[in-house]
């Protein structure tokens, strides 16, 4: 193995070279938080990768195919991020970055509880392998305003709470989904659920704007539902 240290403009870039492997680099600015990263050797991550980093801004893993505990828990600075190989995003992914505005995972299947709980600014998201989400996805997401789950199904609780700007929804796999769901939602005008069994407490509470609402297979009418939705 060989590594080379570079520093240039108050930022040290780390290179480290390993026999049959792809080069791995890293970016350090100077108060030590790394920057940029790239390493498409490393498949699995434990808990805890990168979690107290806040300033990273590029990322670069394309195969890695499951990322454990709290990845990137506290980045503030990530806004793209494409990881064409992942299939299981655990718990914490991303869970304070607020400004994340791209999103793409084509090959993900589960998604598990608080992840990008905190984001703010992502308009769009097509995660077209999904079949399980867990808790608070996307909870405080405010402005999405298109979102694609296709095989979606289940869905945990408090998923897309107080969005305003989706207008329809379509979730044709969907079976399950837990406490909250799309609740007080100001602007979904048409919801299809096709294949929706079981629901939890408030489902589409107080979705005021609500005019075309498709279940019909629920086997069950919980408590909230619908509540101050008219």
């Amino acid at each position: 193995m060989l590594i080379l240290v570079n520093i240039e403009n108050n930022i040290k870039t780390i290179e480290i070279f390993i026999p049959k492997k792809e080069k791995i680099i890293m970016k350090i600015d100077q108060t030590n938080q790394i920057i940029e990263y790239k390493n498409n050797n490393i498949i699995s991550t434990g808990n805890n990768f990168l979690r107290n980093n806040k300033k990273l801004c590029k990322i670069e893993m394309n195969n890695i195919v499951e990322i454990g505990n709290n990845f990137l828990y506290y980045n503030k600075d990530l806004k793209d991020l494409y990881l064409p190989s992942l299939r299981e995003v655990h718990s914490g992914f991303l869970r304070n970055n607020k400004i994340l505005q791209s999103l793409h995972l084509p090959k993900v299947k589960k998604i598990y509880n608080d992840v990008l709980s905190a984001n703010l600014n992502l308009e769009n998201l097509e995660l077209m392998q999904v079949e399980e989400i867990g808790d608070h996805f996307l909870k405080n997401n405010f402005i999405i305003s298109n979102i694609k789950l296709p095989k979606a199904k289940k869905i945990g609780s408090c998923f897309l709470y107080k969005n305003c700007h989706l207008k329809q929804v379509n979730f044709p796999c969907l079976e399950i989904v837990g406490d909250y769901f799309l609740e007080c939602n100001t602007s979904i005008i048409e919801a299809h659920f096709p294949m929706l069994i079981n629901v939890g407490r408030d489902f589409m509470c107080e979705n005021k704007e609500l005019t075309t609402l498709d279940l019909p297979n629920i086997s069950e009418i919980p408590h909230g539902f619908l509540y101050y939705s008219y």
